[in-house]
């Protein structure tokens, strides 16, 4: 009998330190990995896994999401104390970075932890400067907190990359349902690794339809494994959408699965370039694991 990995169970058993939260993750995906799934694209296991853990619908309430994107997910833990205001501050962590996810878990039964605004509640969802004040909860006596901080955030460097930036911004107007900003956002970092792919080779980039149409002749010429099918229609599916958000201003019927293949297929078509079109000494390392002659 094996064991199925019930996901909902992840968040509280990383708060608790029972597993290590952002290297069982890179155990299980990595460059090794996503090189295995473009050499041999019928596996269904990986993107299976990717959907499993990343869009799980209990994790990415936890901005687990994020994670497919290599951005770091940290836990902190404070107290609080009845009428006393906290003064939480990320910037040792992010510095320059962006959060991108806060949750606070109160660890007792004493008070509830808010988020204190002043008088202009706007623009402070990503600040990573917040002051904190606890509520009572309903009768129970007020008493020191303990509460666990669970937030997510984008390094300078991630955030300041044009492709990365575009795949966090998608994958947050995912969880807003927002799916013209989404479909949007997906195709500008896909149209971005594509261009840079063209400039790297000193190719001319006419269109985006027809350069991805031109790919598969492209990749071939330069001795690169195909990019797998699956990848080049649901690209060519999201441009379509991409279509008709542009004229109509909306999108209709976008399902989650749909929004999950979106989603991933778009991260894989932008990570092919990033570890397959390469030089680098540790993915040709990777290729001859698998028996890929490489110049």
């Amino acid at each position: 009998m094996t064991n199925k990995l019930d996901a909902s169970k992840i968040p509280e058993a990383l708060i608790n330190g029972f597993i290590p939260f952002n290297s069982i993750f890179s155990f299980i995906l990595n460059d090794i990995t996503y090189t295995y799934f473009f050499l041999h694209p019928s596996v269904k296991s990986i993107p299976a896994w990717i959907s499993g853990l990343y869009f799980n619908p209990t994790l990415i309430n936890f901005g687990f999401h994020y994670m497919l994107l290599d951005c770091k997910i940290l836990f902190k833990q404070i107290a609080l104390y009845p009428d006393e205001m906290y003064k939480l501050d990320l910037t040792d962590r992010i510095s320059d970075g962006k959060l991108l996810y806060i949750n606070y878990t109160a660890q007792n039964a004493g008070c509830i932890p808010t988020e204190i605004y002043g008088n202009c509640p706007m623009g402070h969802e990503y600040s990573k400067v917040k002051t904190l004040f606890p509520i009572p909860i309903n009768n129970v006596p007020q008493q020191k907190t303990k509460v666990s901080i669970l937030y997510v955030y984008a390094s300078a460097d991630q955030w300041n990359n044009p492709i990365l930036h575009e795949l966090i911004n998608a994958f947050d107007s995912m969880t807003k349902l927002n799916y013209v900003s989404f479909i949007t956002q997906l195709q500008k970092a896909c149209e971005l690794a594509l261009r840079n792919f063209n400039s790297k080779h000193n190719n001319n980039f006419s269109t985006y339809f027809k350069k991805l149409h031109d790919l598969p002749k492209q990749l071939s010429e330069y001795n690169l494994p195909p990019m797998p099918n699956v990848i080049l229609e649901t690209l060519d599916e999201i441009r379509k959408l991409r279509n008709i958000a542009t004229h109509e201003g909306t999108l209709d019927n976008i399902t989650k699965d749909k929004v999950k293949k979106f989603a991933m297929y778009s991260f894989l078509f932008c990570k092919y370039f990033e570890i397959m079109d390469t030089n680098d000494s540790s993915h040709k390392a990777i290729m001859r694991m698998f028996s890929v002659s490489v110049k």
